[in-house]
């Protein structure tokens, strides 16, 4: 996934309790969220095969595409606000 983002010219980071695992704290992930800019939200979900769509509720508007990667599910996030 990394490969794909990074050959698409993609800024990512990844956050979640895999952020929190990746940086030493006991956590244990069920599943990876990576977060990207908004304008690069369609353009990183294509690149892993997703589709992106706009999610909101009463406290916060985002881009957001759901899979599965390898049996691992993907939270790929655009533009939090």
């Amino acid at each position: 996934m990394a490969e794909r983002l990074d050959a698409a010219a993609i800024d990512w980071v990844v956050g979640g309790s895999t952020a929190r695992a990746l940086l030493g704290f006991a956590a244990t992930p069920r599943d990876l969220d990576l977060e990207v800019a908004e304008e690069a939200m369609h353009a990183a979900a294509s690149a892993i095969g997703l589709a992106a769509h706009r999610d909101e509720d009463p406290h916060v508007t985002s881009m957001r595409a759901q899979g599965t990667w390898g049996g691992v599910e993907i939270d790929l996030i655009g533009g939090l606000t």
